[in-house]
């Protein structure tokens, strides 16, 4: 071939090229939302979980509405698998679970371990509904919200099923301190009455004094799957809740407990569980916490509860107020230190691994056929499971 020749052939060579990298950079990469593992459980048994990488958009956002008469909040993906209910503790609200919305809701504020829950459920298909307790004094709950969310939680079934298949979609419920008692006690009751079964409760720093204190199983009443998860802090909750969930399972009942430990503040710690935090920022507000003494030298623990000390003094000067006054009950910054302290507050650890936990169970209880999945979740029934 000529000089003339091979010039034309590296042109036409460079010119395939260019256009094989430009389809590739018009082709939307998928979002991978979880990997690949399996867990295995006792006996023999083993439970699959396929969390093969997926394709999803992002589609869903919170709504304002009523259902069955109630005002709730809450956000659903395109086709719910399920639903989760959840509920605050005392002095707080249902807009916390959600940012800021100037349309929907602008009263909202968006705490980090409740936005990152809900995120969690989002990646099970799960809808998330939440209402505020009846009592707006101590915003704790009581007996009487039981109806107003089992009569909210039907009807959301009810209008899931219009457009789907199955017979029912397990229904789930979450909650924390005064929230953890009412999903683990009065809501299962309140179920009940209706005619419709609790499936699973996570029930998180919360415990009942005692197993007599939680709902019996009444023939076809099953008791539903239970999940706790307590604070190391708290040596109270977590020997009741242990006592408690070794009873569950000496009865047959599927239960699990997760023990949450005080947490380090590395440099990223900020960073990693508020929005929008940057890693200078979290930086320099774990710096300035170890300057100040709030540190443990050695674990980078804080040594000190944050909810009797003096750290907004040292941290004032580094976050923004406006939005993060440092209230109690309000802010970001506050509502971390306490899960880094690990006595008393709600925390996203551990929910994750009790929802797939209830889903899992639901599943091998013959309650879903067959294989279910649950966003990229894929839950195999596993026989003998323990």
């Amino acid at each position: 071939m000529g000089g003339q020749g091979r010039a034309k052939a590296l042109g036409m060579a460079i010119l395939a090229f260019a256009i094989v990298c430009a389809v590739l950079a018009t082709k939307p990469m998928p979002i991978v939302t979880a990997e690949s593992f399996t867990e295995q459980r006792s006996g023999d048994s083993k439970a699959e979980f396929d969390l093969s990488p997926v394709e999803k958009e992002e589609t869903s956002s919170v709504q304002r509405r009523e259902i069955g008469g109630v005002s709730v909040l809450m956000e659903r993906p395109a086709n719910p698998k399920g639903i989760l209910f959840v509920a605050h503790g005392c002095h707080h609200n249902a807009e916390d679970w959600w940012p800021s919305t100037p349309d929907v809701c602008p009263e909202c504020i968006g705490l980090p371990e409740e936005l990152a829950i809900v995120k969690m459920a989002l990646e099970f298909e799960l809808a998330v509904v939440a209402v505020s307790s009846d009592d707006r004094v101590s915003k704790c709950w009581s007996g009487t919200d039981g109806p107003i969310v089992a009569k909210v939680l039907t009807a959301l079934e009810e209008e899931i099923l219009e457009t789907d298949q199955e017979s029912k979609v397990p229904i789930l419920a979450f909650g924390a301190s005064s929230g953890g008692g009412f999903v683990g006690r009065k809501l299962i009751k309140s179920m009940r009455k209706l005619g419709r079964d609790l499936d699973g409760f996570i029930a998180q720093i919360a415990a009942p004094d005692s197993r007599s204190e939680l709902p019996k199983e009444r023939g076809e009443h099953p008791f539903p799957i239970a999940t706790f998860i307590t604070m190391n802090r708290d040596v109270g909750s977590d020997e009741h809740v242990r006592e408690i969930v070794e009873g569950l399972q000496q009865e047959g009942h599927p239960a699990k407990h997760t023990r949450l430990p005080p947490l380090a503040l590395s440099h990223t710690f900020f960073q990693d569980r508020i929005p929008h935090y940057t890693l200078e920022q979290s930086k320099t507000m774990t710096q300035a916490l170890r300057k100040s003494n709030f540190l443990d030298e050695s674990t980078f623990e804080l040594n000190k509860d944050p909810r009797r000390s003096t750290w907004r003094d040292v941290l004032k000067e580094h976050v923004a107020c406006p939005p993060d006054c440092l209230v109690a009950d309000q802010s970001p910054v506050s509502e971390v230190m306490n899960v880094a302290w690990g006595a008393h507050e709600m925390a996203r650890d551990g929910v994750r691994e009790s929802i797939a936990f209830i889903l899992r169970e639901h599943a091998q209880q013959g309650t879903t056929q067959g294989s279910s999945s649950f966003g990229g979740l894929t839950l195999q029934s596993a026989n003998n499971a323990g």
